[in-house]
């Protein structure tokens, strides 16, 4: 049996949400939250992690890559990691010593 690989290409960060925040008078200025969560962000990572949470594993192998590039830094771990942990195959993930992984709060 033939065995089709889909790849999911693009962009990715790491999303913080901060849980319960409260602000002061100024835009945007976060006085206090309750909790910090991360997750995977941008649409190829998101889309990758979703498809293989379906149907992880084909034919006893993972089909589900992603194509993009990460920093060599923490931020770029827990990607690697949130992807490892839902049966990515990150073959075609660079990991780049010359860039930082991005980050967006939530």
């Amino acid at each position: 049996m033939k065995i089709s690989k889909i790849i999911c290409a693009g962009l990715n960060c790491l999303d913080l949400q901060l849980i319960g925040c409260t602000q002061s008078g100024q835009e945007e200025a976060i006085e206090h939250y309750d909790n910090a969560v991360y997750c995977a962000g941008g649409s190829s990572l998101q889309t990758a992690i979703a498809l293989s949470m379906i149907n992880p594993v084909v034919g006893g192998r993972k089909h589900i890559q992603v194509l993009t590039k990460l920093g060599n830094d923490r931020n770029g771990e827990i990607l690697l990691d949130f992807m490892t942990k839902a049966g990515v195959d990150t073959q075609l993930t660079l990991v780049d010593p010359t860039v930082a992984t991005a980050m967006a709060i939530l």
